[in-house]
């Protein structure tokens, strides 16, 4: 439905000679419709609905000028007028076949698929090789989640027209869906060889050849794409990808910085981003990255990432995902379990009692709520309803397992304990609260020189509680012979 311009000037050049020309001249019907045309393109739709309701007015009954009139409208995003008028033009002129393929695109891009399929057949009655109009169907079959129906199709468009790039470039993001890289990759390649400069045809090369492991040629046809659209955020989040199953961690970050400084607004390259920060343990950048996407994230995810901040020990920077919620108006249940958490660690009893009130007041209750509910238990010394809360959670995760040797240790169910963690051990031998856990267990069993070999372990292994060991005078005297008093003091 959109025209393109390709006159060799630029847009003003153009634009002062047509208005030129408009104005000694008004009744030049193709230089009015380029200029109305010319002022759509730009935006400037009051100044082309000017000048098609000046056409309309001598010439009613011309085609070409209701059809633009339409267009501008849909151009305008007013789809109902717009469709209102095109519904108009083919009651009036049915043999046309512009105005039921112009129609069929409005209704495809307002959700009404099934009507614009019947636009689209209908044109191609009239004139079964119209290639656009069989391309337009292949979508709506492809939008109706009927990749099978959609791939024959566009194999009917190369069929008639082999040199049509768009046809199999289409025939290629179908094979995609269908996860046959191998076959998708041909007819990239096709459509490529057909235009060299098709940009979104090499970005989806680089992308099955990304799936197949061909790194090189991946990354290849991405910086192609690139060249070609500098402006596409998503790429530098596909180069991204590559870098990262190289192991190249620097050059993924960096692509990623350049796709959110390109496009700030995107939240597919603020998430991977978010995600690289992470398993590079760069916090900062995870919590800029969430704070970016605050809007998009669920509540639930947004409780994760806070939860995940809490279990790090930057508090602070969980309470500014917090806050970020709270001045957008997001309220999840979940949410409520981590501002439990938080008052938790800020000893404000108060708030934290409410909350586990609110909490316990739910009918059902998730693995992440059920957490919470524990290690608010386990806090006050409830050790019977922390291990019923914990022994609910569908999932546990490993921070769930720390509550639960925490309420066994505190239950002095020394030999559940210890169980439960040796278990743990032969799974993950460096895991520090582990071996701090088997030196509590021995320190209360007054068997010092294991409580020493225990801790030294949890000491190698990366432990950095030190306020667990403060509360544990037993434990730190410990870790004063192993680390020495005054670096325990430091």
């Amino acid at each position: 439905m959109e025209k393109q311009i390709d006159t060799g000037k630029n847009h003003s050049e153009l634009l002062a000679g047509l208005q030129e020309i408009y104005s000694t001249d008004p009744d030049n019907l193709p230089n009015a419709l380029h200029l109305a045309q010319l002022y759509t393109d730009l935006s400037w739709y009051n100044q082309a609905l000017e000048i098609y309701d000046s056409m309309l007015k001598k010439t009613p009954a011309d085609y070409s000028i209701q059809l633009a009139y339409a267009n501008l409208f849909y151009a305008k995003k007013d789809t109902a007028r717009a469709v209102e008028l095109l519904r108009r033009i083919v009651a009036i002129k049915p043999d046309r076949i512009e105005g039921w393929n112009n129609l069929g695109i409005v209704l495809f891009d307002s959700g009404n698929r099934e009507e614009a399929a019947a636009c689209f057949k209908h044109v191609l009655e009239v004139e079964p090789n119209n290639c656009g109009a069989m391309l337009n169907l292949g979508n709506c079959h492809d939008a109706a989640g009927e990749t099978d129906k959609a791939l024959a199709v566009f194999k009917q468009v190369v069929a008639e027209r082999p040199d049509f790039a768009d046809g199999w470039y289409n025939i290629g993001n179908m094979l995609v869906k269908m996860r046959r890289f191998d076959e998708a990759e041909r007819s990239f390649e096709r459509a490529i060889r057909i235009r060299p400069e098709f940009a979104s045809a090499l970005k989806n090369l680089g992308y099955v050849c990304e799936q197949q492991d061909f790194l090189d040629k991946a990354e290849s046809s991405y910086r192609k794409a690139l060249e070609l659209n500098r402006t596409d955020a998503s790429i530098y989040v596909n180069l991204s990808s590559v870098a990262i199953k190289r192991g190249q961690l620097d050059a993924a970050r960096e692509s990623l910085g350049n796709a959110v400084k390109l496009s700030p607004r995107d939240a597919n390259a603020w998430i991977s981003l978010r995600d690289l920060s992470l398993h590079m343990g760069d916090i900062s950048t995870f919590v800029k990255s969430t704070l970016a996407i605050v809007t998009r994230l669920d509540p639930a995810g947004l409780a994760a990432s806070i939860r995940l901040l809490i279990r790090l020990g930057l508090d602070e920077k969980a309470e500014a995902l917090v806050k970020a919620a709270g001045d957008r108006g997001m309220e999840h249940i979940e949410i409520d379990a981590e501002k439990m958490r938080l008052s938790l660690r800020k000893n404000d009893k108060v708030s934290a009692r409410l909350a586990y009130r609110k909490l316990s007041g739910l009918a059902v209750k998730s693995d992440a709520v059920l957490s919470a509910m524990s290690e608010y238990s386990v806090i006050g010394g409830s050790w019977e309803i922390a291990l019923s809360h914990i022994a609910q959670i569908a999932d546990p995760t490993s921070y769930d397992e720390r509550l639960a040797w925490d309420a066994l240790i505190g239950q002095r169910n020394m030999s559940a304990a210890r169980t439960k963690i040796e278990n743990c051990l032969c799974d993950d031998p460096d895991n520090s609260y582990a071996w701090f856990c088997l030196a509590r267990i021995a320190v209360a069993s007054f068997d010092e020189a294991y409580a020493c070999e225990c801790l030294a372990r949890s000491l190698d292994a990366g432990f950095t509680e030190w306020e667990k060991l403060e509360a544990n005078p037993d434990l730190k005297a410990a870790a004063g012979k192993i680390i020495g008093n005054e670096m325990l003091r430091d």
